[in-house]
């Protein structure tokens, strides 16, 4: 007996402001053709629910309508050169491009999206960025913050998020996800990218420095944050209030000598962070051990009244969950995804000539 199964639609209002993109149908999909009717679906309704959101009022799609044998997206890939995989598109996996004959189904996406124009794109998983971001995805990475992409001339915001069905294997993921949707559900109300207002001072001039760091003493609560490179302080960063920091920079590898300043300036701005880490002031850190031990062991510098440490904080709250910054801001904030913004080579901090 042959079982014929429906052809594979899209569900959602057309006028929808959320936009929900999966990966390919299961067994169930298949059988009722149309995405996230399964356990994994039922699920992500469940979190869209505690989030706030009306599933019923989202767009769900998948990139694939087509099921891939053993359920398994890498069948869908091969080991080959760029050339030989969708055009414009990088590896979904390492080193293994998918298939020339799959760009149909990023045509059918990409029509879909067209035609919604939602405010807020949201892949979940891995295949879903690929296709949207165009990029080799690593959702770990990209999850939880907000991006941009153009299609067919328009530009969309990105929101990526954990597949429901990772959800089920690493349930201690769900909180995340959650946190994500309630991201989701703020992006919806409008089409543009909004980021927080932040005056952040860089490449300070001497003067600008010394004031920073004096206005620093004269607060009530500061955040504290060093970078470093072979055991030395690279880079001292103050968070002065909630939309103002300065970067304190001394090792600048546009420089012939690797200083940023010179030894005289040096001197005396590393006398007036000692006193502002002597000083009554509050100080919040993260990580914070980190940052302490090279204040003393690069400056000699007490220090005093060292109030709180988010990555602390976080544990506490969640001890199942990591604590690193990145994951920390793309709960607690709307902050871009700064670390992927960094430079990589040497070669980049030259400056033009």
């Amino acid at each position: 007996m042959n079982i014929i199964y429906p052809s594979m639609r899209p569900s959602g209002p057309k006028d929808a402001k959320i936009f929900l993109i999966g990966e390919a149908p299961g067994m169930e999909e298949m059988m009722q053709g149309a995405p996230f009717v399964g356990a994994s679906g039922k699920e992500l309704r469940r979190m869209l629910h505690q989030a706030g959101i009306d599933p019923s009022s989202c767009w769900m799609t998948n990139v694939f309508f087509s099921r891939p044998p053993d359920n398994k997206i890498e069948n869908f890939t091969q080991r080959m050169e760029m050339k030989n995989g969708i055009a414009g598109f990088p590896a979904l996996f390492p080193g293994r491009y998918v298939i020339s004959d799959f760009a149909y189904e990023i045509e059918r996406l990409y029509d879909e999206i067209s035609k919604v124009r939602p405010n807020v794109l949201c892949c979940l998983g891995n295949s879903a960025v690929w296709a949207v971001l165009r990029t080799t995805p690593k959702i770990t990475a990209l999850r939880g913050r907000v991006h941009h992409t153009t299609i067919r001339g328009v530009q969309y915001k990105v929101l990526p998020a954990y597949h429901p069905a990772y959800i089920l294997r690493n349930w201690k993921d769900r909180v995340v996800t959650i946190a994500d949707f309630g991201k989701l559900k703020r992006e919806s109300l409008y089409p543009d990218i909004r980021v927080p207002h932040r005056q952040i001072l860089v490449d300070p001039t001497f003067p600008e420095a010394i004031e920073a760091i004096s206005r620093a003493r004269q607060s009530n609560c500061i955040t504290l944050d060093v970078e470093t490179s072979h055991g030395q302080i690279t880079i001292c960063g103050i968070g002065l209030s909630p939309t103002e920091s300065a970067v304190i920079p001394f090792m600048d590898l546009r420089n012939e000598n690797g200083s940023y300043w010179t030894h005289e300036e040096e001197v005396r701005i590393v006398s007036e962070f000692r006193g502002l880490l002597a000083s009554p002031v509050v100080k919040i850190f993260q990580n914070g051990m980190y940052d302490m031990t090279y204040f003393w062991e690069n400056w000699r510098a007490p220090l005093r009244n060292c109030s709180e440490d988010t990555m602390l904080l976080q544990h506490a709250l969640w001890p199942e969950l990591k604590k690193d910054l990145g994951t920390l801001a793309s709960l607690h904030t709307d902050e871009a995804p700064w670390k992927m913004m960094r430079f990589r080579n040497r070669d980049d901090f030259k400056r033009d000539e």
